[in-house]
């Protein structure tokens, strides 16, 4: 049975600057040689080892590749509130299992007018994950660490909580661009993640 639960974004979290500039390549529609030069020889992330330029370069470009031109259009020049909103719903749309928390636990939470959300709900989360598939593999204990700080970071980043510390649960008001792209899209699953269920279509 494939895992329907990479660990696709253990190591980083939205990356926003790096993804403007990715997303802006991707426009241009680059060779593989092209990319590797921008990429791995010219550094245009900046980062400062080749390593790093290649994980984070690829990791951004695969999350972009679940959708189109127009959303990249969106990350490379839109606001930073559409930008990172639309980093957020490729993000999603790459690592269902921080869109499934999204959808099944925050999405709850806020219903319920919770004022905060709960580190352990996380832990509680991947515990019915693995319950209700039960050939789901375990993970080691520094993976689970870092998918559940990486999974709280990148909400803080996106504005659904107000940090990392406090978990604050605020309120997502999804740019109207988005909303359209999405449903226009047929993005069913990504909606379902960044709106609550009396917003959507």
């Amino acid at each position: 049975m494939k895992n329907p639960y990479p660990t696709n974004f253990s190591n980083a979290s939205l990356l926003i600057p790096e993804s403007r500039i990715i997303a802006g390549l991707l426009l241009q529609e680059p060779t593989t040689e092209e990319w590797k030069r921008q990429v791995y020889d010219d550094n245009i992330l900046q980062l400062r080892t080749l390593n790093g330029a290649k994980t984070a370069g690829n990791l951004i470009r695969r999350r972009l590749n679940t959708m189109d031109k127009a959303l990249w259009k969106f990350v490379h020049t839109g606001s930073k509130e559409l930008a990172t909103q639309s980093v957020l719903a490729a993000t999603v749309k790459f690592s269902p299992l921080l869109g499934d928390y999204i959808r099944d636990v925050y999405q709850r939470e806020r219903k319920q007018f919770a004022e905060q959300l709960r580190p352990s709900s996380w832990n509680q989360f991947i515990e019915e994950c693995h319950n209700r598939i039960p050939d789901l593999p375990v993970r080691s204990e520094s993976t689970q660490a870092k998918l559940k700080q990486n999974a709280f970071r990148i909400m803080a980043e996106a504005g659904m909580i107000d940090n990392t510390r406090n978990m604050t649960i605020r309120h997502l008001s999804l740019a109207p661009q988005l909303k359209r792209y999405l449903e226009n899209s047929d993005e069913h699953y990504v909606l379902s993640c960044l709106l609550p269920e009396r917003d959507r279509v």
